[in-house]
């Protein structure tokens, strides 16, 4: 037996196209498969499969990425994060973390707004994909790790993402 699925080419609004994308797993340019493998290849080795970190030792992002990029703030220091890295001490989820987090400034601009957008939209989250242009626009002038880790200690972020 041949089973025949009729194609139909139709020519569809930018919201439709939208509402298509994210169906499909994605949006703006960000294919889930793709954050997750970038994700995988840099980040899960301290953030842990899942972003669930390690308590006391690497922070969480699940749950916490959504809350903090829902913010403009909160999306500059995500950015400057993976740009370039961190340095000092951190509470999260009540627990006090002192480390380092290389720089990860050798990825391109579209593969951090992926893997940005993957880790915010972990455990639900729904705040607005990260793009290569806001990426871009964060990569000059460069921070120190201490500066950017003096961007995560914002009261405001602290208070969205404990």
């Amino acid at each position: 037996m041949r089973i025949v699925v009729p194609v139909c080419f139709v020519r569809v609004g930018p919201a439709l196209a939208a509402a298509f994308a994210v169906t499909l797993g994605l949006a703006n340019g960000v294919h889930a498969e793709t954050a997750a493998k970038i994700y995988d290849q840099n980040c899960s080795v301290c953030h842990q499969a899942g972003g669930m970190g390690m308590s006391g030792t690497y922070p969480r992002l699940a749950g916490r990425a959504s809350a903090i990029a829902s913010l403009p703030q909160g999306r500059r220091a995500m950015i400057s994060a993976v740009l370039y890295g961190m340095a000092g001490s951190l509470t999260v989820d009540g627990n006090r973390i002192v480390g380092v987090m290389p720089s990860f400034s050798q990825l391109g601009d579209g593969d951090i707004a992926q893997v940005l957008t993957y880790v915010s939209h972990l455990n639900g989250g729904k705040p607005k994909p990260f793009t290569p242009g806001e990426v871009a626009a964060f990569r000059h002038p460069p921070l120190t790790s201490a500066d950017t880790n003096g961007l995560a200690k914002d009261p405001a972020l602290a208070k969205a993402a404990p």
